[in-house]
């Protein structure tokens, strides 16, 4: 647990355990076990969807210069950019993803529960609520594109897409 609650100030940890009132326990925030640091950081860590995702990631090329990139960015991007990082050509009608790399692409996260995190800030879907740095009609717009991304992945599924340009 003390492991865990380390790796867990910069990443996202899953804690199993196979008795049921230690799971009860950490997930009302109290520790099982007697530990100054576990019961501190449990008390005071607040945690909201958005921060429960933050992690890193390192791609290295030896050809490549060092980058560090600050925006959002989601799991489906990175396959375009490591495609891209070597040079490999793919068909973008595919993958729907965006290469992490490329300045000229925002930065975008969208949840299951169609919450979104970009580098202006971040809206909640369960209550409507956005905490960044940008007017509604910007939120409304952004709401607007994921509400069309989702449209599209369930064409894409009940179209059967793939088969169509595979065939």
């Amino acid at each position: 647990l003390s492991i865990a609650t380390l790796l867990a100030q910069h990443n996202h940890v899953v804690a199993v355990d196979i008795i049921p009132e230690k799971v009860e326990m950490i997930n009302n925030k109290k520790s099982p076990i007697q530990d100054a640091y576990i019961e501190k950081y449990l008390a005071e860590k607040e945690l909201d969807q958005f921060s429960l995702y933050k992690n890193n990631l390192i791609i290295y090329n030896s050809q490549m210069e060092y980058t560090k990139i600050d925006k959002p960015c989601n799991t489906i991007d990175v396959l375009p950019t490591v495609l891209n990082l070597f040079n490999i050509e793919y068909d973008s009608r595919i993958i729907i993803g965006k290469d992490i790399l490329d300045d000229s692409s925002e930065g975008l996260v969208i949840f299951a529960d169609h919450s979104w995190l970009n580098e202006y800030g971040a809206y909640s879907a369960t209550n409507g609520t956005f905490s960044g740095s940008k007017d509604d009609d910007y939120v409304n717009y952004i709401c607007s594109l994921v509400e069309n991304r989702y449209l599209m992945s369930r064409n894409i599924l009940i179209q059967d897409y793939y088969k169509l340009i595979f065939d």
